[in-house]
């Protein structure tokens, strides 16, 4: 059997299969009345939940961490949460992806309501030894800080 296959840039081109086992093992599924490539299988290994806080913020500026990804690992976060708990007048919290590169801030709070929890969804992409931090400035002694994030993981051989 022979079935046309077609790159990103539109071209097609002819691919022999011997028999469905090999059509299989290609990769090809029937899909819009044609045999067409599958896309990237995007398999779900395990939960990430993972929490870091401080319950005695030193006076100024904190930093809490999650956990750097193991290698063969990525990390999908698809919720990031952080509190603050006491004085909130000056305290600013910055949420950044730490990687081998830059460093992007993801957001940052301003003056947050005490106790509150601060949420953002989306997803944030995490590679081998990428992790979050949460700083927290002008913090006041004692005061309580708290950073969650939760998402999947995906291990893969490299």
């Amino acid at each position: 059997m022979i079935i046309l296959g077609e790159t990103a840039g539109g071209l097609v081109y002819p691919i022999r299969i011997n028999d469905d086992h090999n059509l299989i093992a290609a990769g090809y599924g029937y899909y819009l009345a044609t045999w067409r490539k599958n896309p990237l299988q995007f398999g779900i290994s395990g939960q990430v939940i993972e929490e870091a806080y401080n319950l005695n913020l030193a006076a100024g500026t904190n930093v809490l961490s999650t956990t750097p990804v193991p290698n063969n690992t990525i990390h999908v976060i698809t919720q990031i949460s952080c509190m603050y708990t006491g004085t909130v007048t000056a305290v600013r919290m910055i949420v950044t992806m730490i990687t081998s590169g830059s460093n992007p801030r993801l957001f940052g709070i301003v003056s947050p309501v005490s106790s509150q929890p601060v949420d953002r969804q989306g997803w944030w992409v995490l590679l081998p030894t990428n992790y979050l931090t949460l700083t927290i400035n002008s913090a006041t002694l004692n005061d309580d800080g708290w950073l969650e994030v939760a998402g999947f993981s995906i291990a893969y051989t490299a």
